[in-house]
C-alpha cells in the first residue's frame, strides 16, 4: 500500500493534491480548492448585483423591479460568507429599495399597489435574513458540538431507547479498539469482562430509564482481551415532549489513575499495619499534641483507648526532668527539619508512674502543619536487666575487697587467737579468767564475721552431695520453735517428689536460716512466716528476665513472711555487703550478702518480692539434681505438662513482662489469651468477652483498681468466673482479701510455666468452684 502511494504521489498534484515541494501548480484544481475560489468570486459578485439592481431600480419605473431581485444576492452571501453578512445586506438593500423608491421615475403602476409591493418586498428581504442567520447560527452550534464529540478526550458512546449503539467517538476506538462500523447497532454488552454482577446492570439500567444520571466504574475488556478500568457517566436524552429517545456515556480510561491509587492504598496499607503491629509505641504529634497513638502506645502510656490520648499536650505526659529537654528538641525538630537522634528519657502513664523509654523522632508534616513521627521503646525490662548486671559487677568488686579484707582480718585474729590460748593458762585469778573469756569471745565472734566475709567474697565449696531440702527445712523449723517469738506463726508446705539438689547441707541451712531470721526482724509485732518447696522448670521466657537463670529444672525454697516489707528505694541494694537496715549493733548487713553467695556458689539465685506494709518473699531457686533418673523426670514432667484446648483466659497485671511471660506460656499450650494492663481495664474486657472467657488470672497487687476489687467486680458480673489469684505475697493459707472475695486458687509468683499450667488446669476442672 505504501508503494503504491508513492507511486500515485504526481497524479493528486496534477489534480488539484499539494504535490511535493516546488513541484508546478496543478493543472486541475481540487474539489475544494475550486468551492473556495468560488465563494470568493460570489463574495465579489454581491456587491456588484447589488448595485447592478439598483442601478437597474433607478433606471426603471417604480414598481417594476421589486424586492424579488435582491434576495439572488442575499442568498448568495448566506452560501459564501454564513456570518452575519444576510442581516448587513438586508439592511443595505433594505436603504437602497428606500432611496429607489424616492429617485426611480414614475411607473405605470398604481402608486398604492407600488407601496405595497415595496413593503411586501422589505418584509420579505428581512424575513429571509433573519432566517438565513438563524440557520447559519444552528449550523455553527451543531458543528461545534459534532466537534466537540469527535475531538473529546473521553470516549462518548450514544445507544438507541433500546440500548443499540448508534455513534461512538473516535476517542472510544482509542481506548477499546473497536472501529464504529464493528459496534454501531450492537449493545455495549461487548466490552462486558463478567466482573460486573447482573444485579448492578440492573441497577444502572432501572436508573437511567427511570430518567436518572447513573454515575459508576466498570473493569471491562478491549477488543485484545486486555482489561481496563473506566469511570462512566451515562444519562437519557429526552425529545420536546420529556420521553427518552437515546442514551449517552461518557467514560474516561481511568486504568494508570487506579493502578496508582492501588499501589499508593497498598502502600499506606503495608505502612498503617507497620504501624498498628509494631512492638513499638509510635505517636505523632502536631504543634505539640498527640493526633495519632497506635496500640503500642496506648499500653506504653496505660490507656484504653485513643481518646485519652488524643489532642492533649505532648508534654504533660513527659516525666518533669525530661520536659524542657523536650520542648527544646521540639522546637528543633520544626525549625530544622532532621531526625533527632535516640535518646533515653522517661514518660508518664495515665496512672502517673513513670515508664523509662528510648525515643526517636521525624520530622513530620500533618495537613499542612509541621510535626513529628515519634517512635518510643520501652526500656524498663532492659533498663532492670542493666541494673541486675551492674549489681553483679558491683558484687563482684565488693566480694574481691572484702576477701582481701578478711585475709589481713584472719592474720590479725590468729595471734590474738593464740595469745588467748595462752593467757588462759598464765592468769589464775578469777577477775583475770573472765577477762581472757570476755577476749576469747570477742575474737571467735571476729573470726566468725570474718568467715561470713569469705563465704560473700569467694563462696565456701564445702562437699557437694545430694542434698533433700526438705530435711533442711525440718532442722530449720525446731530453730525457729526453740528460738523465735510465740507471735511468729510457721506454716510449712511442700511439693510430693520433691527434687534433689547437689550442695552442702550446711550451708544451705544456713542461707535458710538467715532469710528466716531477717523475717522475724521484720515482724517485731508477729505475724505469719512460711517455708514453701516446689519443683519448677525455667523456660526461655522466664530466663530472659532474669541474667543468672538458665533454662531447666529448679527446687525453689521460698520464706514468705507478713512484715513491714522492703521500701522501693533500697531494694536494690538489699544484697549488698554490711547494708543493713537495723539499728547500729543489731546487724552486720552480711546475712543477706552472705547467703546471696552460698546460692551462687550453687548454681542457683534468689529473687525477692516485696511490699512495703504488706511483706516480702524470698525465693531460693537452686538446680535440681541431673542425674538420668531425675533428667528422665523433668524431661517426663515437661512433656506432659497440663494442654488448654483452645480456652480463652484473661491475664490481668500491671507487669508487661509478666503479661508476655504467661502469654507466651499459655498460647504455646493451647490456651487463647486476653491481656489486660489493670483491674479497669480487666472489667471492660471481660463485659465485652464475657461468653469466651473460661477464666480470669488476675495480679492481687495493681494500680487503678487492685486484684480484691477487680474480683469483687467480677463476681458481680458473673457469679460462677472462674478466678485465679497471682502475687508474690502468698503467705500461708493464701491472700486473705482474696479468700474472702471467693478465690480459692493462688499461683505465687515469681511463677514458671510449669506452675501456671497446673494453676490453670486445676482451676478449670469441673469440680473446682473459680
Amino acid at each position: 500500500m505504501r508503494v503504491a502511494a508513492r507511486a500515485a504521489g504526481p497524479l493528486p498534484a496534477v489534480l488539484g493534491g499539494p504535490g511535493p515541494a516546488g513541484a508546478p501548480p496543478p493543472l486541475l484544481p481540487s474539489p475544494g480548492m475550486t468551492a473556495r475560489r468560488i465563494k470568493r468570486l460570489t463574495l465579489w459578485a454581491i456587491p456588484v448585483l447589488g448595485a447592478g439592481v439598483f442601478a437597474l431600480d433607478l433606471a426603471t419605473p417604480r414598481g417594476v423591479i421589486g424586492s424579488a431581485f435582491y434576495l439572488v444576492p442575499l442568498l448568495l452571501s448566506a452560501w459564501a460568507a454564513r456570518r452575519s453578512l444576510p442581516l448587513v445586506l438586508a439592511a443595505v438593500f433594505s436603504g437602497l429599495m428606500i432611496l429607489a423608491r424616492h429617485w426611480a421615475p414614475t411607473g405605470t403602476v398604481n402608486s398604492g399597489l407600488a407601496d405595497c409591493n415595496d413593503a411586501i418586498g422589505l418584509t420579505t428581504l428581512w424575513v429571509v435574513a433573519v432566517l438565513l442567520a438563524r440557520h447559519h447560527r444552528t449550523v455553527e452550534r451543531m458543528n461545534t458540538l459534532a466537534r466537540a464529540v469527535e475531538q473529546s478526550p473521553v470516549s462518548i458512546l450514544i445507544t438507541s431507547r433500546d440500548g443499540l449503539i448508534e455513534h461512538v467517538n473516535p476517542k472510544f476506538t482509542t481506548v477499546t479498539g473497536y472501529s464504529p462500523e464493528e459496534v454501531i447497532g450492537c449493545k455495549p454488552s461487548i466490552l462486558k469482562s463478567g466482573e460486573l454482577s447482573p444485579a448492578d446492570y440492573e441497577h444502572l439500567w432501572a436508573t437511567i430509564t427511570a430518567g436518572h444520571e447513573w454515575q459508576g466504574t466498570f473493569h471491562n475488556r478491549k477488543k485484545n482481551g486486555e482489561l481496563y478500568w473506566e469511570a462512566a457517566s451515562i444519562s437519557p436524552i429526552f425529545n420536546e415532549t420529556g420521553a427518552i429517545t437515546h442514551f449517552v456515556a461518557l467514560k474516561e480510561d481511568i486504568t494508570e489513575r487506579k493502578r496508582v491509587a492501588d499501589a499508593l492504598h497498598e502502600s499506606e496499607e503495608r505502612y498503617r499495619l507497620l504501624v498498628e503491629m509494631s512492638p513499638d509505641a509510635i505517636f505523632i504529634q502536631c504543634e505539640g499534641h498527640f493526633t495519632y497513638v497506635n496500640p503500642a502506645g496506648l499500653r506504653l502510656f496505660g490507656a484504653s483507648e485513643a481518646g485519652q490520648i488524643l489532642h492533649r499536650p505532648v508534654l504533660e505526659l513527659i516525666h518533669p526532668r525530661y520536659r524542657e529537654v523536650v520542648a527544646a528538641r521540639m522546637t528543633q525538630l520544626q525549625q530544622q527539619g532532621h531526625a533527632a537522634p535516640l535518646l533515653a528519657e522517661q514518660y508518664l502513664r495515665l496512672d502517673g508512674s513513670a515508664v523509662d523509654v528510648e525515643v526517636a523522632a521525624i520530622p513530620f508534616r500533618v495537613n499542612g502543619r509541621s510535626g513529628a513521627q515519634v517512635i518510643v521503646r520501652d526500656i524498663t525490662d532492659k533498663k532492670r536487666l542493666e541494673a541486675q548486671f551492674l549489681r553483679l559487677q558491683r558484687m563482684e568488686s565488693l566480694g574481691t575487697l572484702a576477701s582481701g579484707i578478711a585475709h589481713d582480718l584472719n592474720n590479725v585474729l590468729t595471734p590474738l587467737m593464740l595469745s588467748v590460748d595462752v593467757l588462759r593458762h598464765s592468769v589464775h585469778d578469777p577477775e583475770g579468767q573472765r577477762l581472757v573469756e570476755v577476749l576469747a569471745s570477742n575474737v571467735r565472734r571476729g573470726a566468725s564475721l570474718v568467715k561470713q566475709v569469705l563465704t560473700f567474697g569467694r563462696g565456701i565449696q564445702g562437699e557437694r552431695v545430694p542434698v533433700a531440702l526438705a530435711g533442711i527445712v525440718r532442722g530449720v523449723e525446731q530453730i525457729i520453735h526453740e528460738s523465735f517469738p510465740k507471735s511468729i506463726t510457721l506454716g510449712l508446705r511442700t511439693v510430693p517428689d520433691l527434687w534433689t539438689v547437689t550442695g552442702d547441707a550446711t550451708q544451705l541451712q544456713q542461707v535458710l536460716l538467715n532469710l528466716c531470721v531477717n523475717a522475724r526482724d521484720a515482724m517485731p509485732r508477729g505475724g505469719a512466716l512460711s517455708i514453701q518447696l516446689d519443683n519448677a522448670v525455667l523456660d526461655e521466657g522466664y530466663v530472659r528476665l532474669h541474667l543468672q537463670a538458665h533454662p531447666g529444672p529448679y527446687v525453689v525454697m521460698r520464706v514468705v513472711d507478713t512484715g513491714s516489707g522492703i521500701p522501693e528505694e533500697i531494694r536494690d541494694r538489699i544484697f549488698e555487703p554490711f547494708f543493713t537496715t537495723k539499728e547500729p549493733g543489731k546487724g552486720t548487713g552480711l546475712g543477706l550478702s552472705t547467703s546471696l553467695g552460698i546460692v551462687q556458689s550453687h548454681g542457683g539465685f534468689i529473687d525477692c518480692y516485696s511490699e512495703p506494709g504488706k511483706g516480702s518473699t524470698f525465693s531460693v531457686y537452686l538446680p535440681a539434681h541431673t542425674s538420668a533418673v531425675a533428667a528422665e523426670a523433668v524431661a517426663l514432667e515437661q512433656t506432659g505438662l497440663p494442654r488448654g484446648h483452645n480456652e480463652l483466659v484473661l491475664v490481668v497485671d500491671d507487669e508487661e513482662a509478666i503479661r508476655k511471660l504467661a502469654q507466651r506460656a499459655l498460647e504455646r499450650y493451647g490456651y487463647r489469651v486476653l491481656l489486660a494492663a489493670n483491674g479497669a481495664e480487666a472489667v471492660s474486657l471481660y463485659a465485652a468477652h464475657r461468653e469466651e472467657i473460661a477464666l480470669v488470672l488476675t495480679d492481687m497487687a495493681m494500680p487503678i483498681m487492685d486484684g480484691p476489687a477487680t474480683i469483687v467486680a467480677l463476681k458481680a458480673m458473673n457469679p460462677a468466673v472462674r478466678i485465679v489469684g497471682s502475687s508474690g505475697m502468698a503467705g500461708p493459707g493464701g491472700l486473705p482479701e482474696a479468700a474472702e472475695a471467693g478465690v480459692k486458687q493462688f499461683i505465687p509468683k515469681p511463677y514458671t510455666a510449669e506452675a501456671l499450667l497446673h494453676g490453670l488446669a486445676k482451676a478449670l476442672q469441673p469440680t473446682d468452684a473459680a
